[in-house]
């Protein structure tokens, strides 16, 4: 079925890459480079985490999740100034590296989650404000950071490299908030709909029926609700904040955040009904690619229409993320069980698990590296319209 699903999924996204149709090959480049980011980002975590449980006793998770996190932000850190000079470079790191410190600030929320706030489902949605409160202390720490490397944020420096570390780290930040908060309110959304705390993050197929059908449209409709406010409303705000720094960041925050959110409901929606079906949740490995072949043509779907549609510009680029972002994590998953019963047969469970994730990681990166610099070319060209 993988094979299958590579001939005809490779196939068609050749043609729409190399199509001279009006915007259909810089947008599927573009989404493409969203689905590559985040199977690579997730694979890495994942393989990560897995490592992580084989080595780390249970109760020492939130430390070592808080150590992780605050490592990850400072090597990213550390990586964009060295390379804040070479503009493509620091470009594609900050577009790759984004995704992973994406998912340490998931882990982070999620950790903070699960340890605090799981007694009710309104103490659990005051707890949104310790996880705003500790997203700005780790804003306050980098914004302190910057300064004493002579670097003055909101202000435009006659140092254009300086300026243009500014530009991309501040995509990195502003993913790592909005994929903590993006994951906190999901979770936090099913415990209101459920009125018991979701211990799973994740629905396993086979597992049996285990939500309704006011559960699933639930979600289908908070998904689509934060798409509607991502692709209305952000063109709107960025015409009315202005040129403010603080107001700038925010709104890139709650930019992410959307697209993130979208993506997480559609998920949850699409896995409780594909899953939790009598007839495909017999073989759970089948469920889950048949799934990814759904959201893979709603992806390749979506481009097609946006084109047809003649829609251009902001609202455009984040619909196609959230399309992006859509494939990438269900495929990830597809690729993530394949590597669980491979690695069931060698009798080193997590170690394997992981082991094989990050090589498989280590082998795509180089060739994902070179294809980044298209991708940020069809970014380009999609936001001057």
């Amino acid at each position: 079925a993988l094979l299958l699903m590579g001939v005809i999924g490779g196939t068609t996204m050749f043609a729409m890459m190399y199509t001279k149709a009006p915007h259909v090959a810089s947008r599927t480049i573009l989404t493409v480079d969203v689905v590559i980011a985040i199977f690579l980002a997730v694979l890495w975590f994942e393989g990560m985490d897995d490592m992580l449980e084989a080595a780390v006793p249970l109760h020492h998770h939130w430390a070592v999740v808080l150590v992780h996190t605050i490592m990850v932000l400072g090597l990213a850190f550390a990586v964009a100034w060295a390379l804040k000079s070479k503009t493509s470079a620091i470009a594609i790191f900050c577009g790759a590296g984004a995704h992973y410190c994406a998912f340490t600030g998931r882990s982070l929320a999620m950790e903070l989650q699960h340890a605090h706030f799981t007694s009710a489902p309104l103490v659990c949605t005051l707890g949104v404000l310790a996880l705003v409160a500790a997203l700005g202390l780790f804003g306050l720490a980098l914004f302190m950071l910057k300064r004493a490397c002579g670097i003055q944020p909101g202000e435009e420096s006659e140092n254009e490299a300086h300026n243009t570390f500014m530009d991309r780290f501040d995509d990195v930040e502003n993913d790592f908030a909005a994929m903590s908060l993006a994951t906190y309110v999901v979770i936090l959304i099913q415990f209101w709909i459920l009125q018991k705390y979701p211990e799973e993050a994740e629905i396993e197929p086979g597992d049996g029926i285990r939500h309704s059908r006011f559960e699933r449209l639930a979600m289908l409709f908070t998904s689509l609700g934060a798409l509607a406010l991502a692709a209305l409303a952000v063109p709107k705000l960025e015409r009315r904040v202005g040129h403010g720094y603080i107001k700038g960041r925010l709104l890139g925050i709650y930019s992410s955040f959307t697209c993130i959110l979208t993506v997480l409901a559609f998920l949850l929606f699409g896995q409780m009904h594909v899953y939790e079906h009598g007839r495909i949740n017999a073989s759970p490995l089948f469920a889950r690619i048949l799934f990814a072949d759904g959201c893979s043509v709603l992806a390749f779907g979506g481009i097609f229409l946006l084109t047809i549609c003649g829609a251009k510009g902001t609202s455009v680029v984040l619909v196609l993320r959230s399309l992006g972002l859509l494939a990438g994590f269900a495929w990830e998953e597809v690729f993530d069980a394949a590597v669980d019963v491979a690695a069931k047969g060698s009798g080193y469970g997590h170690v394997a698990e992981g082991t094989l994730a990050l090589v498989c990681v280590a082998a795509i990166l180089p060739s994902y590296l070179t294809f980044k610099k298209a991708a940020l070319q069809a970014e380009k060209d999609e936001l001057e319209g």
